[in-house]
């Protein structure tokens, strides 16, 4: 061999220890970018975001995943791409429009790109991300609850009934201080634990009872915890999530443990009612007169909306101000008018139809969990999901990324068996 031929295969063994490298830095980044969510700064979590979507157009800069992607999906990137660019040009009918408004209008939708393709490359490449994932999320949510418990006793102030109802963290330094992050935190790592443990994957139940009682003794702790917060909506959305999905999947181990997780929060719930008082007194939380006061605005311009960003504010009895509808299909009919609507449906029912098409055929029931979970939160408390880096999108758009790197690792699977 010649020294020219060994400098050669020596240079090409280092540029594949570097690609190997910044693979496996990626995904790692990959797995704590949405847990870090929860805990660091907005300005630093943001940092990370950029750093995380610059290490993915690196890794995916002529990779031939990007064009199995496109193949795969093609009707439901299209939809997604059709949803954007109607929602940066309608920007230009707000009639509050500003420089920030036109610079958001294009970079959240590039963001949200980059973010589903980042995370659909690594569910198709990588076997075990979404196993990593809910072990991480997991652990998290009991290592920040023993956390707040352990703050409760140490004041000797611990009373079941006000976990969750105050802040532990200040605002600048992480998000869990408040109830609702924490609440869907938790109702994450449920949905995750269930539906990615291979206990409850399997067609039929045939574990033994040491897994049955350890997994009965997880949910006992998420369901403590996630009820405690007071959350209405993310409570009201796990349960009916875990609920229509043993429903439509009839799996035995998805029925059992459904019926586990609810028996867990009831039982809770018998056994501290002033946690249900307190839920139950706070009604509809003003959303009606919201609802009503959006709706007013929307049947102003009902077809094409009031435009990206378009500012509103409603205020309640007790003098609080509130920027949001509390409620998606007023959130974009009031920017997109009945147009963005159309386009948001039809994109959100193709998901829902891959996401289904997953379940039946694979047993995947993860990503059609997560979407009824989504849609029923959305109802109360979403307001739109062209928004910057925000829990929203472990719910909405985290899930597209699931079912399009699904849906391109099986394709690549059905071609090997066939050659």
């Amino acid at each position: 061999m010649t020294t020219r031929q060994q400098h050669f295969l020596g240079s090409s063994t280092n540029t594949m220890n570097l690609h190997l490298w910044k693979n496996e830095i990626f995904y790692y980044a990959g797995l704590l970018l949405l847990p870090a969510f929860f805990l660091l700064p907005t300005d630093m979590h943001r940092t990370f975001l950029y750093a995380f979507l610059i290490m993915g157009a690196l890794c995916l800069w002529n990779n031939k995943f990007l064009h199995d992607l496109w193949n795969t999906n093609r009707l439901m990137i299209q939809s997604a791409l059709v949803f954007f660019l109607y929602s940066a040009v309608s920007v230009f009918w707000n009639s509050e429009i500003s420089s920030q408004n036109i610079i958001d209008a294009i970079k959240i939708p590039i963001f949200i790109s980059l973010f589903v393709i980042c995370f659909a490359y690594l569910i198709a490449n990588r076997d075990d991300f979404l196993d990593k994932m809910a072990i991480l999320y997991a652990s998290l949510a009991v290592i920040v609850a023993a956390s707040l418990l352990f703050v409760d006793v140490m004041q000797g102030s611990f009373a079941l009934s006000d976990i969750g109802f105050r802040y532990r963290l200040e605002a600048e330094s992480g998000r869990l201080g408040n109830s609702n992050f924490f609440a869907k935190l938790f109702m994450i790592s449920v949905l995750l634990f269930l539906f990615q443990n291979k206990i409850f994957r399997e067609k039929s139940l045939h574990t033994p009872g040491l897994h049955i009682f350890l997994a009965l003794a997880a949910f006992s702790v998420f369901a403590f915890f996630l009820v405690s917060t007071g959350a209405r909506g993310a409570n009201l959305a796990l349960i009916a999530s875990l609920i229509i999905t043993a429903m439509v999947s009839l799996n035995r181990g998805v029925i059992v443990a459904s019926c586990l997780f609810v028996v867990c929060v009831g039982g809770f719930l018998y056994t501290q009612p002033e946690i249900l008082q307190n839920i139950l007194s706070r009604a509809d939380s003003y959303r009606f007169g919201f609802w009503q006061e959006a709706l007013q605005i929307i049947l102003n311009k009902p077809v094409f909306g009031h435009g990206f960003e378009y500012p509103i504010k409603f205020i309640n009895p007790h003098g609080l101000e509130t920027a949001s509808t509390h409620n998606i299909i007023l959130g974009v009919m009031l920017y997109g008018g009945g147009i963005g609507l159309g386009l948001f449906l039809f994109l959100s029912i193709l998901t829902l139809y891959y996401a289904y098409q997953l379940l039946s055929a694979q047993k995947i029931y993860l990503p059609f969990a997560l979407l009824v979970a989504g849609a029923i939160l959305h109802l109360t408390t979403g307001h739109t999901f062209l928004v910057n880096l925000n829990v929203e999108w472990l719910y909405s758009w985290f899930v597209l990324a699931i079912i399009m790197g699904l849906r391109v690792k099986q394709n690549k699977t059905e071609i090997d068996h066939a050659n």
